[in-house]
């Protein structure tokens, strides 16, 4: 119940920022349509025991998480910007079904947004634990397939 509430004050925060007035019809009409967000996307809030309790070597794994992102996505932007600047585009694309075996559904998301936020891949579909990943180049799917993101969520999953 605290996190509808706290979802229902940021909505209606955001709707008084961006209507700009301080009416009772447009605060009425703010606090109908954030309930309605609310009654509608219930369903897909996070529960108390989905996520797990933020610890120090967990901080930490998660700043290395980001030092990991970052290296590989400007690794696929030059490989990205190689075949769009190449007098000949010789892209052959692929789909690649990777199942890393991540227990946790948050720990699932995290890996394809890390996926999707790369240049060159996007995950089309996450069905039990397996991705289905979009592939650029058929010859980068071994560097999906042994990207060592997966491990470090792993470990995120032992603490």
């Amino acid at each position: 119940m605290a996190t509808k509430i706290r979802v229902f004050l940021a909505l209606f925060t955001f709707w008084v920022v961006i209507s700009e007035r301080f009416e009772w019809d447009s605060l009425l009409v703010g606090a109908i349509c954030a309930a309605g967000v609310i009654m509608l996307n219930s369903d897909l809030f996070w529960g108390k025991d989905d996520l797990p309790r933020f610890t120090l070597r967990r901080t930490w794994i998660m700043i290395q998480l980001l030092g990991i992102l970052l290296v590989e996505v400007f690794k696929a932007n030059i490989q990205v910007m190689k075949f769009v600047l190449s007098r000949k585009i010789e892209c052959r694309q692929g789909v690649v079904i990777y199942c890393p075996t991540l227990k946790h559904k948050w720990l699932r998301v995290m890996l394809g947004n890390f996926i999707t936020l790369t240049p060159g891949t996007m995950v089309l579909d996450i069905e039990d634990d397996c991705f289905t990943v979009h592939l650029l180049d058929k010859e980068s799917a071994d560097g999906v397939l042994q990207w060592n993101i997966a491990e470090k969520l792993r470990r995120l999953e032992d603490e």
